[in-house]
């Protein structure tokens, strides 16, 4: 068997992480006059995998911005296995806060297995929608959203169902269990030779139950390098299993009645050779190809496929589709095999007395399920219970169905295994040695090593397919590897070495595009095919039930309506903005709901991306009962007009502080940005960038060249060196632009814009007209206006040589009005 040596560079990975952290740090702008450090709102931890990097900084980020608003937020790194026990516990560690050992508050990103929104699982408030058998992680539980869902999958007419999709979108974006990031798209680099489906740019961004590798030409041998890891490969689905980086491997093992083709997004038909439905839509009639076998020999049966859905109902198995099962066939469901025998499994209780749904097998090839009239019916039956793939009753059915999940068969780490069968029933040879799950799929796992943390498959040369693959040419690779490598680097490095032949699109490679195709690579851009999210644990006092909010202390029956403020609030402190066009290289979209992934239709128009904007957290953040300085839910407006004194061409300073609201740290040698605009809305760069000082003080003049101008400071969250810093002149901006350009400047803080200042200015004719307006008769007024325009004249005359000197800000026109200077500029995140 052919094998490779893997040999990758060990980085600073821990002094990485602290410095990482130390940059990433808060911030929050105070007036110069009041930086007095104040007590958190509340505290509260945020977790995150050292899987996939772009992940890592925008929950960093998002922890500045929470901080800066002045919550104690820190982020928890973790691998991605100890990641998932967090959020999907055993339920006797539902609830618990992060403190308690589960979590607060967790990222965590979605791919897509199917073209169809088939979501109830994440969303749907019920005990088996609840892990460990569920997806709805955020334990959210809404009797508003429960009817919707049970409407939406029960509905047939599409055009009433896509009404419903968009009546449950607004609901979810209102409660925010999951605060969608963004939505991802896949950059795919591997070697040129590779081709899928004859084409060297199409790639499987719909993974279903195997990774699309018999469809692969142009190599014999592929390693695939994956960003995460795993602990399980249980094709049933565990808590454990429920991740592409299991299916990356156990995937390439299975099968299934139907499989999803990358190229046009939809279904056809593999294993089946016939799918049937009823006039009513309640029996379904599945005929599969003969002749197809397991990978220990036996043929499979539609036996295998009534034994399929047999198990993922099991109470015991802890399956984690187990929801969907019962709201598809509810919780009562009898299962007839071939020789006779019935399995009846209950999970109703005990309260239910006659079947909801029975499987029956009517032949060696052919099976039907047939759902009562109680249970209504769901939406997309030919889609997903269509396209399940079987497991070996031959093997399984042995074992009792609470060890299922420690069988060296689900996790894929125990070595090699030795097991028999009943020949006279079942046929074959009647012992098979495995290393982990075994299916009917293209390629047979041959087990992993934990050193060089790689997963090995070879193909499966009694494959039903095979021959019609090969006569296209396809179906080349022999051996198929699955290497971990957490750090994107190391990976690119692996890739430069030849150690690998393409890396997992989890490494968001945006930003190194132009590496990757030096180095060789064919990239290109897939479609979109999944969400980054944020996840609340609704048992949370602060963002779950409220109770610990001030609110809700004060008043329970407030409490939840006070957590969702705190939960909006945070979803205002996200950078979507910055995250997809600096961390992505603009290879994304900011995110709203789940439901958006699957096409627009599915969300109504009215939900639109929270914008990034600490005004409207603080504000959400004082209607929940806590002390931010900003009145609850109220918009901040320009002030109003507060001078009529100030002379065209007067330059008026500015200035401001930024510090860690926690540490109470400056933050040093940032770059702030004066912008300017005429309207209020369109808003420029002036050249005026000053840097923040020791102290974290900023300041700079302007110098307004309109009746009416707007002004705001602009914190860029980029730092300087402080051999920058030296050289730093009085206008900044062409300087800071070209270091922007040359790539000198690292942004490390998410930018912020300050509150707007209006400022009026006046003519020397406004001036001596307003002045003289309460003494003069009508015929002075007229004496009056060639002695105003001789004064305007000089005054232009005066403006033209302030223009000539605006690099100088410090330069004020000494004139014999009024002035109100401007102080204790202050500003807030954006």
């Amino acid at each position: 068997m052919e094998t490779k040596n893997f040999i990758y560079a060990i980085k600073g990975m821990t002094f990485g992480f602290l410095i990482f952290l130390l940059l990433f740090s808060s911030l929050l702008t105070v007036p110069v006059s009041n930086a007095a450090q104040q007590s958190p709102l509340f505290s509260i931890t945020l977790i995150c995998s050292t899987t996939n990097p772009v992940r890592r900084q925008h929950a960093a980020l998002t922890a500045s911005a929470m901080q800066s608003v002045g919550i104690d937020a820190r982020v928890v790194y973790m691998g991605f296995g100890d990641l998932i026990g967090k959020l999907f516990p055993e339920k006797s560690m539902i609830g618990k806060t992060f403190a308690q050992g589960g979590y607060d508050i967790g990222f965590l990103g979605y791919g897509m297995t199917s073209p169809i929104p088939d979501i109830k699982n994440q969303y749907y408030g019920s005990n088996a929608a609840f892990p460990p058998d569920g997806n709805n992680y955020a334990l959210y539980n809404s009797s508003e959203a429960n009817k919707l869902l049970n409407q939406i999958y029960t509905q047939l007419d599409p055009v009433k169902q896509l009404a419903l999709f968009k009546q449950f979108s607004i609901v979810i974006n209102r409660d925010k269990p999951y605060v969608n990031i963004y939505l991802t798209k896949d950059v795919v680099a591997r070697r040129p030779e590779i081709k899928l489906f004859g084409d060297a740019n199409v790639f499987s961004s719909m993974t279903s139950y195997f990774s699309d590798i018999q469809y692969m030409s142009g190599l014999t041998s592929f390693t695939f390098a994956e960003a995460g890891d795993w602990k399980s490969l249980a094709p049933w689905v565990n808590v454990d299993s429920n991740s592409f980086y299991s299916l990356f491997v156990y995937g390439a093992t299975q099968g299934g009645l139907q499989l999803v083709d990358p190229r046009t997004q939809t279904f056809y038909l593999s294993e089946a050779e016939s799918i049937t439905p009823s006039t009513d839509g309640r029996t379904w009639t599945i005929k599969i190809k003969p002749g197809i076998l397991w990978q220990d020999g036996v043929e499979e049966t539609a036996d295998d496929y009534l034994f399929s859905e047999q198990v993922q109902m099991e109470p015991d198995v802890h399956a984690y589709g187990l929801s969907d099962k019962l709201a598809r066939f509810g919780t009562l469901v009898e299962f007839d095999y071939l020789d006779g025998s019935k399995v009846l499994v209950d999970n109703s209780g005990g309260t239910l007395t006659t079947p909801t749904t029975v499987f029956k097998t009517l032949d060696k090839y052919t099976y039907t399920f047939t759902i009562d009239p109680s249970v209504p019916l769901y939406a997309f039956l030919g889609q997903t219970e269509c396209a399940i793939a079987a497991m070996p009753k031959h093997y399984l059915e042995q074992i009792p169905f609470s060890q299922y999940n420690q069988l060296t068969f689900a996790t894929g780490l125990g070595g090699p295994y030795t097991y028999t069968w009943d020949t006279t029933k079942y046929g074959g040879s009647g012992t098979y040695t495995a290393y982990g799950p075994v299916g009917v799929g293209p390629y047979v796992y041959k087990g992993y090593d934990p050193v060089k943390r790689l997963a090995t498959l070879v193909k499966f040369n009694d494959y039903f397919d095979k021959a019609r693959l090969e006569a296209l040419g396809e179906f080349t690779v022999n051996n198929y590897y699955v290497v971990t490598i957490v750090e994107k680097d190391a990976a690119i490095a692996a890739y430069r070495t030849g150690d690998i032949d393409a890396l997992d699109v989890n490494y968001q490679l945006g930003s190194d595009v132009d590496v990757l195709t030096s180095l060789g690579a064919n990239v290109f851009l897939g479609g979109v095919n999944g969400w980054q999210e944020m996840g609340f644990n609704l048992q949370s006092p602060i963002v779950g039930t409220g109770l610990g909010t001030p609110v809700g202390q004060a008043d329970p029956t407030k409490a939840a309506e006070a957590a969702r403020h705190v939960r909006q609030a945070i979803s205002y402190l996200i950078p979507r903005d910055l995250v997809v066009k600096q961390l992505l290289n603009g290879d994304g979209e900011s995110g709203t709901t789940t439901l958006k992934v699957f096409g627009s239709g599915y969300q109504d128009p009215s939900t639109t991306v929270d914008p990034y904007d600490p005004i409207k957290a603080r504000a959400e953040l004082a209607a929940a009962g806590y002390n931010t300085g900003v009145s609850p839910i109220t918009p901040i407006t320009p002030p109003s007009n507060v001078t009529a004194n100030y002379l065209f061409g007067q330059a008026i300073p500015v200035s401001g502080i930024f510090k860690n609201p926690v540490t109470g740290d400056p933050f040093v040698n940032f770059v702030i940005r004066i912008q300017e605009s005429k309207d209020n809305a369109t808003w420029i760069d002036t050249p005026y960038a000053p840097l923040t000082n020791s102290q974290g003080i900023y300041s700079s003049m302007i110098v307004p060249d309109t009746k009416v101008s707007y002004f705001r400071a602009y914190f860029t969250g980029y730092t300087v060196s402080v051999s920058q810093s030296a050289g730093w002149p009085i206008t900044g901006g062409d300087y800071y632009d070209q270091l922007v350009k040359d790539g000198k400047v690292q942004q490390v803080l998410p930018p912020q814009i300050g509150p707007v200042t209006k400022v009026t200015t006046n003519t020397m004719t406004d001036l001596l007209t307003n002045a003289l307006k309460p003494l003069a008769t009508k015929t002075d007024l007229t004496s009056l206006t060639t002695q105003v325009t001789t004064l305007k004249t000089s005054v232009d005359s005066l403006k033209s040589s302030v223009d000539s000197l605006t690099n100088y800000l410090y330069i004020s026109i000494a004139v014999a009005v009024i002035a109100l200077i401007v102080a204790g500029y202050s500003l807030m995140k954006k």
